[in-house]
């Protein structure tokens, strides 16, 4: 299971959990534009055929048991067909099982219900930017960061911005990721983008800036050492760079990276 697909799964758990703030409150519901849910307080809700189906479906994906999670799912719509959450989450599915057109009429049915939520909107465009429509997808992304209920904008618009990079728009990319960065300057997936792209575009000094923010909240990778040794090289600081040629080395030995380093070394 891909890193993608194990956050998603986390927070459709969240999303599913948050889906009923109780009756009479004035919180906003996420995923779950429902009657049924709406005529319930919350713990009804929770205990409800339906919410309580949909959790198990998603436990069983986490298993990667997709018979049975499809079958909770199938189960948790019929309970109610309402449920936005269910429909977001089996579309996450289908995905995953390689029914694409499913997949897609999920997501859509899942946003019908409950436009307000800018979750869902998120994981549709997601869906949109890794099946070639990027540009669709971006605008699914920026109406949900958008959305003032939604109180992580910063998602959306690093999602928007490794969209953009798909279609080679890095001067849009690196808008959102400074946008992200705005709503939270400690945001590894943002900081990270941020050092691609100025390796990218050969500004070392500000791709060491990125990483330096990078690695206290967040551990190294691979590319990440790799990355440094490359930012040092080109800055002329080799006792740096060698410090990031040997903890490359004797961290990842196996990876991508440390062969690239080798052959470098090898060739001069």
């Amino acid at each position: 299971m891909n890193v993608y697909v194990k956050v998603v799964l986390s927070l459709l758990a969240v999303l599913a959990l948050s889906a009923c703030q109780g009756g009479g409150t004035s919180g906003v519901r996420s995923g779950s534009n429902s009657q049924y849910a709406d005529k319930q307080p919350r713990e009804s809700y929770l205990n409800s055929p339906a919410h309580l189906n949909t959790q198990l479906g998603i436990e069983y994906m986490k298993q990667k048991d997709f018979g049975l999670a499809l079958s909770k799912l199938k189960k948790a719509l019929d309970y109610n067909p309402h449920l936005a959450i269910a429909h977001t989450t089996i579309a996450v599915l289908y995905e995953q099982m390689g029914e694409n057109s499913l997949a897609e009429e999920h997501y859509k049915r899942s946003i019908s219900l409950d436009a307000n939520d800018p979750r869902l909107r998120n994981n549709y465009g997601q869906f949109l930017c890794r099946h070639h429509s990027q540009r669709e997808g971006i605008e699914q992304l920026k109406l949900a960061a958008n959305n003032p209920l939604y109180p992580a904008p910063q998602l959306p618009l690093v999602n928007a911005g490794i969209c953009a990079m798909r279609i080679n728009e890095t001067a849009e990319a690196e808008g959102y990721f400074r946008q992200a960065l705005e709503e939270q300057p400690t945001m590894p997936t943002a900081l990270l983008n941020m050092m691609r792209l100025s390796i990218q575009q050969k500004k070392y000094f500000q791709g060491r800036a990125y990483l330096q923010r990078y690695t206290p909240v967040a551990s190294h990778t691979a590319e990440t050492l790799w990355a440094g040794y490359q930012i040092e090289k080109n800055l002329g600081a080799k006792d740096a760079a060698a410090n990031y040629a040997v903890r490359l080395k004797s961290r990842f030995p196996d990876s991508v990276q440390t062969r690239l380093l080798l052959e470098e070394i090898s060739s001069r």
